[in-house]
């Protein structure tokens, strides 16, 4: 499958992020809360989906791996000391990341091999000058 039709989503009840397994017709996403068990179906209420943008980062913080991770909306990425978030532009269609400001002002999204992602913006948004829990 192309990596950039993955979902995950950020589940609001529970804290936690799940890869979605299936995108319903009806809005609803399945997802497993924990790994080997059965998937749940949660409702557009309940989570905020957000999509892979296709590009790796050389690590992420969850240091459960040495492998280059998928690069999602939401990801706080570390490019060579710029802190950045990536974010979904209507304007243009894309992702891009920006930092915290309003509007958002584009800079070079991570390629392959570049940037390392430090956090979400729903786990770590403290990174981003809020405070842990706001979402």
């Amino acid at each position: 499958m192309d990596k950039r039709y993955l979902f995950r989503a950020w589940l609001k009840e529970y804290k936690m992020m799940v890869d979605v397994m299936r995108l319903n017709h009806d809005g609803s996403i399945e997802a497993q809360l924990a790994e080997g068990d059965d998937p749940s179906e949660f409702h557009p209420s309940e989570y905020i989906l957000m999509q892979s943008t296709g590009l790796l980062a050389t690590k992420s913080y969850r240091g459960d791996s040495e492998e280059a991770r998928l690069v999602f909306e939401g990801d706080i990425v570390n490019l060579g000391g710029r802190i950045t978030v990536i974010v979904w532009d209507d304007k243009y269609a894309r992702h891009i990341s920006a930092h915290r400001v309003e509007p958002p002002r584009h800079f070079h999204i991570p390629v392959n091999g570049e940037g390392e992602i430090i956090g979400t913006i729903h786990d770590h948004p403290e990174l981003l000058g809020g405070e842990k829990g706001e979402t």
